[in-house]
């Protein structure tokens, strides 16, 4: 049975990225674009890249165009 409790070096490293933040910026630093906007709109809209990447590269392009939406207490705030 396993057993709980702290255990010296279990776990994920502190400031590791996942894999899909790891993957991302590797698209990003080779994407055509003059600004970040552009490169995510691009990887966005390419069918050869993974769709799992692509649908990261929108959810990060519509937090930099739209703000972060942030919900408390039943209301929804807009915030850049």
């Amino acid at each position: 049975m396993a057993r709980g409790g702290f255990r010296p070096g279990a776990g994920r490293p502190r400031g590791a990225k996942n894999r899909t933040t790891a993957e991302l910026a590797k698209w990003v630093s080779v994407a055509i674009g003059d600004d970040l906007a552009s490169k995510l709109t691009s990887i966005a809209e390419d069918p050869k890249i993974e769709c799992e990447i692509r649908l990261e590269a929108m959810r990060r392009l519509s937090g930099l165009l739209l703000g972060r939406i942030v919900v408390s207490s039943g209301s929804r705030e807009v915030t850049a």
